[in-house]
């Protein structure tokens, strides 16, 4: 479930974002993958993938080419996805199978901003912000197999979870930009991700232009 901090991901701000009309869902409709749905009040979108079929990898480039996503994004240790939207607020939710704590997993880069697995015992979900952590830790029967993680940046805090093992931090992040997926150390698998908040208004209008 997906906690409080996305309501203020969801406020809108007519000053910083464009309105999502009929139009632009049809320009996102075609350049994007997942399966969209739009809130017309809160103008909060949704994009969500299963990797049911191939051409989702399209959306998660690695190093310019699309990721192999028959089954499931599958990454490999070090590899770095990059989701295609760049967010104003955006939280993710990912289904993602666990072999090994260690590493990055979930990033903002604009904003120096992750959701890593790590610790001395690699026991703890950690929310770092430009290269300072705070750690949750997490039980030894829970922290490996398909787990759900959840990394969040809203108008005034950021979150990362791991089932229900969480930090949040109040912190001026806006715009998200662009969101990562990183394989850590031991590589990771994500089975369903799903994004909902507000896209950058700039990223809108640079697509539209393109259309």
């Amino acid at each position: 479930m997906l906690t409080l901090l996305l309501l203020s991901a969801f406020s809108l701000d007519d000053d910083s974002a464009s309105k999502i009309d009929s139009r632009m869902m049809s320009v996102l409709r075609k350049k994007i993958a997942g399966k969209i749905t739009l809130d017309r009040k809160t103008q909060a979108l949704q994009i969500a993938y299963d990797f049911r079929t191939p051409k989702q990898g399209n959306d998660f480039p690695i190093d310019g080419k699309p990721a192999d996503a028959k089954n499931g994004l599958v990454l490999k240790p070090s590899a770095i996805a990059e989701h295609v939207v760049a967010w104003r607020t955006v939280a993710v939710e990912a289904q993602t199978q666990i072999t090994k704590f260690g590493g990055i997993v979930i990033r903002a880069p604009a904003q120096k901003a992750c959701l890593q697995l790590a610790g001395a015992n690699f026991d703890a979900v950690y929310l770092e912000i430009d290269k300072e952590s705070e750690p949750s830790i997490i039980p030894a029967a829970q922290r490996t197999g398909l787990r759900t993680l959840r990394f969040e940046i809203g108008d005034d805090s950021a979150l990362a979870a791991h089932t229900t093992y969480q930090v949040t931090k109040k912190a001026k992040l806006v715009p998200a930009g662009k969101i990562e997926f990183h394989g850590g150390n031991y590589g990771a698998g994500f089975k369903t991700i799903v994004f909902r908040g507000k896209p950058d208004a700039a990223w809108l209008k640079e697509i539209s232009r393109d259309d």
